[in-house]
């Protein structure tokens, strides 16, 4: 009855493990993402290359992946079938996370997770993913700097992630059935992606015992295991805050723009300078 969750897993893992950062600064310059810059296959070293708009779209792309390897074991879940009738779809979108920290075909070098962890925050929980996402301006404003921002955001949904009243119900409860009858019969059941996806699986004719219905804790558990990995994969940024060698991603001041973005195309000019020779 697990069948289907591993093989979701497996091809969770193997969409992670697109990268699209390198994809798309291969594409545009020639060059490898990870030999420029941070040397990082993630958003924040893309927009150091490429500008913020190239950043922002890795951003989408990544989450995407994390998004579309649950909607696929979604899809799994409604065949009917006792081999896959119990389908979990948080448990693939987190192996989605570590194809994207660790692909395999990109010698397993590939970027830190945040983008990925978003997009894990939004499937356990809506108010997960604002949370996440306010602690992560409030910091990156407060600091400049994408890696504290990075690191403190996960740490505070890991934590947030066991109250149970941001899922809609009264107490924690580990039958996944029961939470969702409370959330649902409160009005709440919207707030976790789970819950909606139960409304509308029971809907359809796969399983004749009606949804399935994982633990909460099963949830919590792939929010701090993917807090825990993306800490380890900014290790080397925390050595630099601490020293104080941290690089400043926001600079407000219009000169030191200028100065970053002058620099900026010095660097892409460089890197299609490379290019013409290579051709």
């Amino acid at each position: 009855m697990y069948l289907g969750t591993v093989a979701a897993s497996i091809l969770g893992y193997l969409i992670g493990s697109v990268s699209f950062s390198i994809i798309i600064v291969y594409l545009k310059t020639r060059n490898d993402i990870r030999e420029h810059g941070s040397k990082n296959a993630g958003a924040t070293n893309v927009s150091r290359v490429l500008g913020k708009k190239w950043g922002l779209a890795i951003v989408g792309l990544d989450m995407l992946k994390v998004l579309l390897t649950a909607v696929i074991a979604m899809a799994i879940n409604t065949i009917p079938s006792p081999l896959v009738d119990q389908t979990n779809f948080i448990i693939p979108a987190f192996f989605a996370l570590v194809g994207h920290c660790y692909p395999i075909y990109y010698k397993f070098k590939g970027g830190k997770a945040v983008s990925c962890i978003l997009a894990i925050a939004l499937l356990t929980n809506i108010m997960l993913f604002v949370i996440f996402m306010v602690v992560f301006l409030l910091v990156s404003m407060t600091t400049r700097r994408i890696s504290p921002a990075s690191i403190v955001s996960a740490v505070a949904v890991s934590a947030i992630c066991f109250v149970p009243q941001i899922y809609g119900i009264d107490s924690y409860i580990l039958d996944g059935s029961v939470a969702f009858g409370q959330a649902y019969d409160h009005g709440y059941y919207w707030l976790n992606f789970s819950n909606a996806a139960h409304v509308w699986n029971a809907a359809t004719p796969a399983n004749k015992n009606g949804p399935f219905y994982d633990s909460m804790l099963t949830y919590q558990i792939v929010v701090v295991l993917s807090s825990i990995l993306l800490i380890w994969k900014h290790r080397a940024n925390i050595v630099r805050i601490f020293k104080g060698t941290e690089p400043i991603f926001f600079e407000f001041n219009k000169e030191k723009q200028a100065e970053k973005k002058k620099a900026r195309l010095e660097q892409l000019e460089k890197i299609n300078q490379k290019k013409k020779v290579a051709e």
